[in-house]
């Protein structure tokens, strides 16, 4: 990464954690609705100009067993409202690149590899099934990445372009450990989905972080 990064980054964490959280809270409650909205609830338009700065959205999209693919649309959804009201990025419009990966480890390792191809500034990824896939391949070549949410522990342990905006442990780790100390229990069970987003923290450095709170 080059000289100035950090100064970049603040203004994409600023802008791009408004994508992950109304994307993530929208896909929670089963999809999103939409009416007509006047300037004044959107807000004073203040829109952005120049050269569009790229910026990568990937996401399962909808499968079999998993549909997130309102991520998509709420995505660019609020792109179009940060271009129009709130001046871009840094005054330039955000012109998304986004791809589905089906919840496939193959494709996701493609997706990144799109995201490299377009030159995007920064990925956006908010829930993932197999998100490690995706992120390898960011992550070498040093592309910034925010993540909603992740358990893996190369993923939480990146200090370098890897920007996780949920508390990695809360839910994971702090929550249950606190309710069993309080009952007094001695074992935690998880039941979770047999992939490696889910799985990882639970092999690596869970048994530790358990043991260490006792």
């Amino acid at each position: 990464m080059g000289p100035g990064f950090g100064g970049r980054a603040a203004r994409l964490t600023a802008l791009l954690t408004a994508m992950l959280l109304v994307a993530t809270f929208t896909g929670a409650v089963g999809g999103a609705t939409t009416r007509a909205a006047s300037d004044k609830v959107l807000g004073t338009k203040n829109p952005a100009k120049g050269t569009p700065v790229k910026i990568g959205v990937i996401s399962n999209g909808k499968t079999s067993s998993v549909d997130n693919s309102d991520e998509s649309t709420v995505a660019a959804a609020t792109a179009e409202w940060i271009n129009e009201y709130h001046n871009g990025l840094g005054g330039r419009p955000i012109d998304l690149s986004i791809c589905t990966d089906a919840n496939e480890p193959s494709k996701a390792a493609d997706c990144a590899n799109q995201m490299i191809q377009d030159k995007v500034a920064a990925v956006v990824i908010a829930q993932d099934g197999v998100i490690e896939s995706a992120w390898k391949p960011l992550h070498d070549v040093g592309i910034p990445v925010f993540i909603y949410g992740a358990g893996n522990p190369n993923i939480v342990a990146d200090t370098t372009s890897t920007f996780v905006l949920a508390g990695p442990t809360a839910t994971l780790l702090a929550l249950p450990a606190g309710v069993a100390k309080k009952a007094k229990a001695k074992k935690v069970s998880a039941v979770i989905i047999d992939v490696p987003a889910a799985t990882s923290f639970f092999k690596d450095p869970g048994p530790r972080l358990y043991k260490e709170l006792g």
